[in-house]
């Protein structure tokens, strides 16, 4: 990979990243609008005194009608903005936490192992390893595809041989990439802004993914990433089950 994608991706052979997903942020975002759209209108409606009309019958301010029905809809429309607004305040200062970290087996093959908060994830040249903390179960999958559609998953750049359609930008000082990927679960447009610094060290990106399925498009994961020791080698501590599953490889 060369600096066509807006940075050389092949020299990082070991780093770790913190991914904080707010695909749920922007669920509550996009529920908060229709209460918060209804509390403004009436809310101006009923701070400027403007008459409203029921059924031919016409509320005025200062009739009972008009004070009871702002009363109970502005209330009613107040409460269900602040129960969404909260937790959408919430998810995005905190999102969802994964540590991804990115190294090489003895025999210098890549590995991706992931840590989530319900199941751990080992990706390596013979197959995928998917543990369920909650369960205990374990699941392989040696299927090639999948191997290489799952390690772009996590870590993107490994991907980039496959992806259509690329194009490298810069908005607001950051380099900004591109692209489209083909998986078995749709096609993938991804967008990226990558933050370097001026020491050139690449600090981490945030990323947009949307997918098309039987010609609906929606974004399917919103995410920030931060990157720890490029090219700092860590030990990778596995778990134990997963450690057992390997050897059976």
């Amino acid at each position: 990979m060369t600096n066509s994608y807006g940075y050389d991706f092949s020299n990082i052979r070991t780093v770790r990243m913190i991914r904080q997903n707010h695909a749920m942020s922007v669920i509550f975002f996009a529920l908060l609008l229709t209460p918060l759209l209804l509390f403004l209108i009436f809310g101006s409606l009923y701070v400027f005194h403007v008459p409203m009309t029921d059924n031919g019958y016409t509320m005025n301010p200062g009739d009972p009608s008009y004070e009871s029905f702002f009363r109970y809809f502005l209330y009613g429309s107040g409460l269900a903005t602040l129960a969404l607004l909260i937790p959408a305040i919430l998810s995005m200062r905190k999102g969802q936490e994964t540590k991804i970290t990115l190294d090489y087996d003895i025999d210098l093959q890549r590995i991706i192992y992931v840590e989530m908060p319900k199941k751990t994830i080992y990706i390596g040249p013979k197959a995928i390893i998917t543990l369920h903390l909650k369960t205990g179960r374990v699941q392989v999958d040696r299927n090639e595809s999948i191997i290489q559609e799952k390690s772009g998953e996590f870590v993107f750049w490994t991907e980039l041989n496959r992806a259509e359609h690329v194009k490298v930008g810069e908005k607001n000082g950051n380099i900004t990439l591109r692209y489209r990927i083909r998986t078995h679960s749709g096609l993938h447009s991804k967008f990226f802004r990558l933050r370097i610094n001026s020491s050139g060290v690449f600090e981490g990106y945030r990323e947009v993914v949307s997918t098309s399925r039987y010609g609906n498009n929606s974004v399917s994961s919103m995410s920030n990433y931060r990157l720890e020791g490029i090219n700092i080698q860590r030990p990778i501590t596995m778990d134990a089950t997963i450690r057992r599953e390997i050897e059976k490889l």
